[in-house]
């Protein structure tokens, strides 16, 4: 087993949304990488972040009548057409995101009910994930069959004994048609309006979060403790219990966590301190630091005889974990030491990127192989 922490990025906030989030995201750590009985602390620093003075009113916002700066009057701008992709049409252009977003999908059903998935669904969703990442491109797949036979199919490839369908509904053939009738949604609402109502809030967030951050003062200090308390805690246990200490940064957290554990003396943090793992995920520390904005950067690297920046010296392992759509996601190899990147590709858009990592089991599965090859 392992000690876990999960440090949250930008435009978290407390809310029975979040809740439910973080209660399913530690079930499929357990589930699909951990194990059962690993221990998770999830340090929240949300109601610290960004607040704004009047209700985000700088925001442009879907369905508002703008006064155009031309004194003759604008063009409307229309919304696209056209319909949605089936899964069966995605697998044949990418099967293991095929299979990844049918099982998100099906994931985030489950949140909007307030449920957990049995343990029959997690044990098809970690065989799916395992197979698809042994056959990324197999044969009896068809862009012409239908999501019913796609599932069908897929499921007598799995060695797995599931008993089907779960109750009267099968929620896998639920899900595929979900992934239709959103693609549908997508196209038929305009591109325009999802990226005013969804994009514009995160991407205000985001920057107002890390602004507040940097911001040196009572704020900054709460957030540090916050996390440090949770670190010691989750070291103290895992010292007791011979398990190594993974932690988790995504986002902004994992920025965070890079500036504690290069001034641990400075956090609060006792000598000799060290986690195994430290795994970045949709973060930005190569970006603060191409920007020299941590207190431990130095303006003299890169240079020839300081070719990039050290890594943490309290973490023995780093894992660095970003998505080519995921804008708010940075590379670290070739600007610090002793780290590993990997690519992760959601195949989602733009909006939806940042925070789909921990929505994906291909993500879990990856994670778990990861770990025992290490181990």
């Amino acid at each position: 087993m392992a000690q876990l922490v999960f440090v949250h990025g930008v435009a978290t906030r407390q809310t029975p949304a979040y809740e439910a989030e973080v209660a399913l995201r530690d079930e499929r750590f357990r589930n699909l990488a951990l194990g059962v009985e690993a221990g998770i602390r999830n340090p929240f620093w949300g109601d610290l972040g960004a607040a704004f003075a009047f209700g985000e009113a700088c925001l442009p916002r879907k369905g508002e009548v703008p006064t155009p700066f031309g004194l003759g009057g604008g063009g409307a701008v229309s919304a696209a057409g056209g319909g949605g992709a089936s899964i069966a049409s995605i697998a044949a252009a990418d099967f293991p995101a095929a299979v990844d977003t049918l099982y998100a999908v099906l994931i985030e059903t489950a949140a909007s009910q307030n449920r957990q998935l049995d343990a029959e669904e997690y044990a098809e969703m970690q065989a799916a994930a395992a197979y698809a990442d042994a056959n990324p491109a197999p044969a009896w797949v068809k862009a012409d069959m239908t999501d019913t036979d796609f599932i069908d199919a897929l499921r007598a490839h799995l060695q797995v004994d599931v008993p089907r369908p779960y109750g009267l509904l099968d929620r896998l053939k639920a899900a595929a048609g979900a992934v239709l009738d959103r693609g549908r949604n997508l196209a038929s609402a305009g591109i325009l309006g999802l990226t005013r109502d969804k994009l514009n809030p995160a991407a205000a967030k985001f920057i107002g979060d890390v602004f507040v951050y940097l911001r040196a003062g009572p704020v900054r200090i709460d957030i540090r403790q916050r996390i440090v308390t949770a670190l010691l805690a989750a070291r103290a246990d895992a010292d007791a219990k011979a398990e190594p200490l993974i932690v988790v940064g995504h986002s902004l957290g994992g920025v965070i966590l890079y500036d504690l554990l290069t001034d641990p003396a400075g956090a609060g943090l006792p000598p000799g301190f060290g986690i195994d793992i430290l795994l970045t995920v949709g973060s930005q520390p190569g970006f603060f630091e191409e920007l020299k904005l941590f207190a431990a950067s130095d303006p003299a690297i890169p240079s020839s005889g300081r070719p990039l920046a050290l890594k943490p010296a309290a973490v023995a392992h780093w894992w660095n974990v970003y998505d080519p759509v995921d804008v708010l996601s940075f590379r670290c190899q070739g600007i610090f030491e002793g780290v590993e990147d990997f690519m992760f590709s959601s195949m989602t858009g733009v909006i939806d990127a940042h925070t789909s990592y921990f929505m994906r089991p291909r993500f879990f599965e990856r994670l778990r192989a990861r770990l025992q090859a290490l181990s």
